[in-house]
């Protein structure tokens, strides 16, 4: 695309763009983040366009709005994460030493840069963000040169970057900053018209992806009811990144446990498939006895396997144990079961796991796994609480927000750790987003 573009993040222009925006930056919106308004042509270009009949043009304003942590996580996920921000900050400052020197140059050029080169020589990656959160704006051009605490002279230090790249390191300073692009401006031939405007994000994101870049993170589970629940939790907790992470559709592919996920991964490996992946497994025995005889050293680096986190609400839960002569039923002992018996149940949220009587729905130990010297446990009434967990996220999904005494923590949790996995699957993937092709 060629015209102009504009970045903000809170009153921060961080990029005036113009001729050829990349496709890249636009991709890091999404179509459902586009705002139209009108205003009027004299308030955004001056007195210089003529008004009719005594009123003055009106113009649609076209600009993707996201708050500061929805884009960071976007940005994370297509591997231009804040670590990767960092560390080209810190190359960027260990050059200043070089670039802002005085020696050579001549007394009044001396007088003129003096203050913004002793800064700029004592400047560290911290005092950089530190120095950028409370800064504000300058109407007065080059305030770079006059005040290098300006936000402009910070910024100056990243007009070389990848945009993505230097957004990505502003948002580290303002994680709670709105974030705009204006593409009103666009088109250099005409004004972009609204047909157009609506599917500017997803046509550069088709256009990268063609390419390889921008492709989504597909995750693996043990099955359809997990890859199921996750999904929806990704459309409740966090549905700005549902274009980039995917689940496995498990429609035609009934087969469901651990042996048969390991089968996938060895599958997916021997194809040379090129996508990120990322396996995902249960928290319980039998998972960690399939992956004990399972190589993952031979697996390639974007193939990344992980387990569910451990729960808090895991290390005192009620299980039930084998009847006695004492107890013919069995006895109702609490346990840490993380490890043991944390499947995808036990992630759904308090909420869902509490039964009419106010208590928890039990574990039962079940199967004694000789290999790895422990019992394997699983949740009882689990069609009850499938259920309950399906109202839940329906109900969630038709609402603008999660209400706040539903319990999602334990969903969030596992979708933080499948994002940090593809993140850490870059490492060997080859999409443009890899970190080692944006810091040099």
């Amino acid at each position: 695309m060629s015209g102009f573009v504009y970045l903000y993040v809170g009153p921060h222009e961080v990029y005036e763009l113009f001729d050829n925006i990349e496709n890249e930056l636009l991709a890091v919106f999404r179509d459902d983040m586009l705002v139209k308004t009108i205003g009027s042509v004299y308030e955004r270009y001056g007195d210089n366009y003529e008004t009719s009949a005594g009123r003055p043009e009106m113009l649609e304003i076209f600009e993707f709005r996201a708050s500061g942590h929805a884009i960071a996580q976007r940005l994370d996920c297509t591997g231009v994460d804040g670590a990767t921000a960092l560390a080209r900050l810190d190359e960027q400052v260990g050059k200043n030493a070089r670039i802002y020197s005085l020696e050579g140059t001549d007394n009044k050029l001396q007088a003129r840069i003096e203050p913004r080169s002793k800064f700029m020589r004592a400047l560290t990656p911290d005092r950089w963000l530190e120095f950028f959160a409370k800064s504000v704006p300058s109407s007065e051009l080059q305030n770079y040169l006059k005040d290098p605490e300006s936000s402009e002279s910070m910024l100056f230090e990243l007009r070389d970057w990848d945009h993505r790249l230097a957004l990505r390191l502003v948002l580290l300073a303002l994680p709670d900053a709105e974030v705009v692009l204006d593409v009103t401006d666009i088109k250099d031939d005409g004004r972009l018209r609204e047909d157009e405007a609506v599917v500017l994000a997803s046509n550069a994101a088709q256009a990268i992806r063609a390419t390889g870049m921008h492709a989504p993170a597909v995750v693996l589970t043990e099955g359809r009811t997990d890859a199921e629940f996750l999904s929806a939790g990704l459309q409740v907790l966090y549905p700005h990144l549902t274009d980039l992470i995917r689940f496995l559709d498990y429609e035609r592919k009934p087969e469901g446990g651990v042996s048969a996920l390991m089968r996938m991964v060895r599958a997916f490996a021997a194809a040379g498939i090129v996508n990120r992946i990322v396996a995902v497994f249960d928290n319980d025995t039998a998972a960690a006895d399939g992956l004990r005889v399972f190589d993952q050293a031979r697996l390639p680096p974007h193939i990344q396997i992980i387990r569910y986190p451990d729960l808090a609400l895991a290390r005192q839960y009620p299980t039930l144990g084998p009847p006695t002569a004492e107890a013919s039923a069995g006895s109702v002992n609490f346990a840490d079961i993380n490890g043991l018996a944390c499947s995808i149940e036990l992630y759904l949220g308090k909420d869902i796991l509490t039964r009419p009587d106010g208590s928890f729905y039990p574990v039962q130990w079940k199967s004694f796994m000789p290999g790895i010297n422990r019992y394997q446990g699983e949740v009882i009434g689990k069609a009850d609480i499938h259920d309950a967990f399906r109202a839940k996220y329906a109900r969630a999904l038709g609402k603008p927000s999660t209400p706040q005494d539903e319990d999602w923590e334990g969903i969030r949790l596992i979708l933080d750790a499948i994002r940090d996995a593809a993140l850490a699957a870059f490492d060997g993937a080859g999409s443009g987003g890899h970190p080692s092709r944006l810091i040099h």
